[in-house]
């Protein structure tokens, strides 16, 4: 068995599948669906769940929380990592990310240390996911520590880890198959869903931005 910081989200993801029934269709395809189509929606509210919903899917310890400070949803890997969200989800596109939005996203790690069950070493990773392109220059120095996801290529990646879940369902036949395990690593790097290919695809938001006028 190949060693990986996906395991604990194969672990998981082997106790939604079990919970969700491989049998009959109809749970899972509630929740598939609900996902895709929230996703894809223009209500940030339903977005954010959607997106806290599919982590869940995903084998990620998921969460969000309404409070003042506090990120939109959270994909907790183990104790060590953790990625949290800022979406922007409802952004127009040609507009300007602000000084507030991009503060905002850099001091979620705080929050996250705080509240959530993770080690004092723990790695935290900031993401911004916005259609925006330009940021206003003063925005730029609060991101040399956050990460970007542009919306489009957000929902894109999304499709295509549903897509994966559900090939990695129909093979499924109950929890401990070390079989399937090592498939579903070699899928969750395919399709980069693994702890590591999440941090390397994505760019730096002070870099991927484009200062207004720059």
């Amino acid at each position: 068995m190949m060693h990986s910081r996906a395991m604990p989200l194969v672990e998981r993801l082997e106790d939604v599948l079990t919970e969700l029934g491989t049998q009959h269709d109809h749970k899972y395809a509630r929740k598939e669906g609900y996902i895709r189509q929230n996703l894809q929606g223009g209500d940030s509210r339903q977005f954010e769940e959607a997106q806290k919903q599919l982590g869940y899917l995903l084998g990620f310890e998921a969460g969000n929380e309404e409070t003042q400070g506090a990120p939109d949803p959270w994909w907790i890997v183990d104790s060590s990592l953790c990625f949290i969200f800022e979406d922007h989800s409802d952004a127009n596109p040609e507009s300007t990310l602000s000084i507030n939005k991009a503060r905002q996203v850099a001091l979620h790690p705080n929050w996250a240390r705080q509240h959530l069950p993770l080690a004092k070493s723990a790695e935290i990773v900031p993401i911004l996911v916005t259609p925006v392109q330009l940021a206003e220059p003063e925005a730029l120095t609060h991101l040399g520590s956050v990460y970007l996801w542009n919306l489009e290529e957000f929902r894109r990646w999304s499709e295509r880890t549903l897509s994966m879940v559900r090939e990695l369902r129909r093979t499924f036949t109950g929890s401990g198959d070390l079989g399937w395990r090592e498939n579903a690593i070699e899928r969750y790097r395919y399709y980069g869903v693994d702890p590591e290919s999440l941090i390397t695809m994505l760019p730096k938001a002070d870099t991927a931005l484009k200062s207004r006028r720059g």
